[in-house]
């Protein structure tokens, strides 16, 4: 799975957050985005690295550069 995202500054830090449902964090990823068309890869494992369930997540989007920072909630799902 790839989230893809555009950035207003360049370079920035970003920082997803994704949660079950119930609202319990199953990862984090954190990366330097170096142009202003981010992508990043995620496996589909939780942060003890099994596989998660087929099902839908939030996500929580935060971009930072400087002291501008930029914060988005969004939904996704995992089909196999």
């Amino acid at each position: 799975t790839y989230f893809t995202f555009r950035s207003s500054h360049s370079p920035s830090n970003f920082m997803i957050s994704i949660f079950d449902l119930n609202g319990k964090r199953i990862k984090v990823i954190k990366n330097e985005c170096t142009n202003l068309f981010c992508t990043t890869k995620w496996d589909g494992k939780d942060l003890h690295f099994k596989d998660i369930n087929n099902g839908t997540y939030i996500y929580h989007l935060k971009l930072t550069h400087n002291n501008d920072i930029f914060e988005g909630i969004y939904k996704i799902t995992k089909l196999k």
